[in-house]
């Protein structure tokens, strides 16, 4: 792994998947884990010594803890999800102190210039 990139990219898995794997894994948690949208969440409560082997083979599986948790339809709060097939997107944070970039794409910038060169 190099500097710029600590962690290699996981490959997506299926949601059938992901769910056969608990089930087979951790039957407990597969009673208490719930679909919202591409994700898997697991709303069974974790904390703790004795929980740590399983939050660890989850989190070697891919499975992901969301500091605030996560309110499922049913009205449930899960801290563990899985992005399967539908990982959420890279989004690039600004170094503390210094100014945002410039948020002009390439495109606008084409538009620019040719209404300049139309004179519109």
């Amino acid at each position: 792994m190099s500097e710029n990139n600590p962690k290699p990219k996981r490959e997506p898995i299926p949601q059938t998947d992901v769910l056969n794997w608990l089930a087979f894994n951790h039957p407990k948690l597969s009673l208490d884990s719930e679909i919202d949208r591409e994700w898997v969440w697991i709303s069974t409560d974790l904390r703790g010594e004795e929980h740590k082997a399983t939050r660890e083979a989850i989190k070697q599986y891919g499975f992901r803890f969301a500091k605030r948790g996560h309110a499922l339809p049913s009205g449930k709060q899960a801290f563990w999800g899985h992005c399967c097939t539908k990982p959420l997107p890279f989004r690039r944070h600004k170094k503390p102190g210094q100014p945002m970039p410039d948020t002009e794409s390439p495109a606008d910038e084409m538009i620019a210039s040719a209404a300049n060169f139309f004179g519109i």
